[in-house]
């Protein structure tokens, strides 16, 4: 399933770039990915780590064992697989200096700059 998954992945990112975007992946635990992640078992981290090579990979699962207040970051059902409001936000600050940066290469390679 790694290999199909990485496959989709690696397709993704050829698409992206054959039409001038910048492919960016973003790994969402659900409540129950976090539950492991905050034992020390995060099973995706090294394929995370390896798609980093091909696109920009943000993988929130460290980032939110690492919060605070994470509790509060998933709605209230069996699974934990929508956030909450709180979440949601979380989320959306970590993405932002991503979108900035991706924003200003592509500004910057549209005026000829490179940086």
């Amino acid at each position: 399933a790694a290999g199909l998954f990485e496959s989709i992945v690696h397709r993704y990112a050829d698409f992206c770039r054959s039409r001038g975007s910048a492919p960016v992946l973003v790994f969402l635990p659900q409540r129950m990915d976090m539950d492991l992640i905050q034992k020390g078992e995060h099973y995706y981290a090294t394929m995370a780590q390896k798609l980093s090579k091909d696109l920009t990979v943000v993988d929130a699962g460290p980032a939110m064992r690492d919060a605070p207040d994470n509790a509060g970051f998933y709605v209230h059902d069996r699974y934990g697989g929508h956030y909450s409001v709180t979440g949601n936000a979380f989320i959306a600050d970590l993405l932002r200096p991503v979108c900035e940066h991706l924003l200003t290469k592509a500004d910057a390679d549209r005026k000829g700059n490179t940086q």
